[in-house]
């Protein structure tokens, strides 16, 4: 994206209600951009807006979309025209993990649904913001999975959605680089999210704590990673800093991808390990 120093720039986050889009609508605007943030959750996204906008008059817009809706998609993009006349910046966030089923455990409705709101939502939001991002020589920030990466047990579907999306990436970046576009990708893996959070207080205390240890250790940095964390990545994929930067993937993992099994074990998890031969293998951070 390139903008006069007088321009104050639009971002499009869809999913931008809660988590990872959240983060990155608070952050855009704390950058200066005017934010127009979708989801089809209005009440945690009005009181985002109003948030937004409280600390700068109209800089914000929740825009209601539930994008298996096609025609939602289109009113959710040219409302975000008439509100601020343009879109500097795209982000395809919106999505969800499936339910740990096997594909034969799947029911065909939910197949459909997970392709539907994580890949096809991607392309088609894309497609209706497309004109407009050329007229401002945009940038598209795509939100992928460390699981299309690696492979992952009982999310097979959800891996090829997301691996859809990082191949799409690639692809689109080819063909807009003409316009003036640039399209990346950026990967997130473990993230401590506010679904990620809510499955944890579901738990009993101690599984919780085993759980949240368990998912630590996966990450050589020893944690899972911040929604805002992933914001950062968006932001220097969309902005001048990434200039020459597209069709390229960001892994913001903590190096959950690096090495075979788990990196860490926090103490909690070492002190629990049931011979004193395991425990005194454990490399603690």
């Amino acid at each position: 994206m390139t903008h006069e120093s007088s321009h104050t720039p639009v971002v499009l986050i869809t999913g931008a209600s809660s988590g990872i889009g959240e983060a990155c609508a608070r952050l855009f605007h704390s950058e200066n951009y005017r934010v127009a943030a979708s989801s089809n959750e209005p009440v945690d996204g009005v009181k985002l807006q109003d948030e937004l906008n409280n600390q700068r008059p109209q800089s914000a817009r929740f825009i209601e979309c539930d994008v298996r809706r096609r025609d939602q998609i289109d009113t959710m993009v040219s409302s975000a025209i008439e509100e601020f006349g343009g879109i500097d910046v795209l982000i395809n966030n919106v999505g969800y993990n499936s339910p740990g089923k096997t594909l034969d455990q799947m029911a065909l409705g939910e197949i459909d649904d997970l392709i539907g709101v994580n890949l096809v939502s991607c392309i088609l939001v894309t497609r209706a913001a497309l004109p407009h991002l050329r007229k401002s020589r945009g940038s598209i920030v795509n939100i992928g999975s460390l699981a299309a990466t690696l492979g992952a047990d009982g999310l097979a579907v959800y891996c090829a959605t997301k691996g859809g999306v990082s191949s799409f990436s690639r692809a689109l970046a080819i063909d807009e680089a003409a316009f003036g576009i640039r399209v990346n990708t950026v990967i997130p893996g473990n993230i401590l999210t506010a679904s990620r959070q809510r499955l944890e207080a579901s738990m009993p205390e101690a599984e919780a704590r085993e759980f949240h240890d368990l998912v630590d250790s996966w990450q050589w940095m020893g944690r899972s990673g911040e929604p805002s964390e992933v914001g950062q990545a968006c932001l220097f994929l969309a902005g001048n800093g990434a200039s020459f930067t597209t069709g390229a993937e960001i892994i913001v993992s903590g190096g959950a991808d690096l090495g075979f099994g788990p990196k860490h074990l926090t103490r909690y998890a070492g002190e629990h390990m049931t011979t004193p031969a395991a425990r005194a293998s454990v490399q603690k951070p």
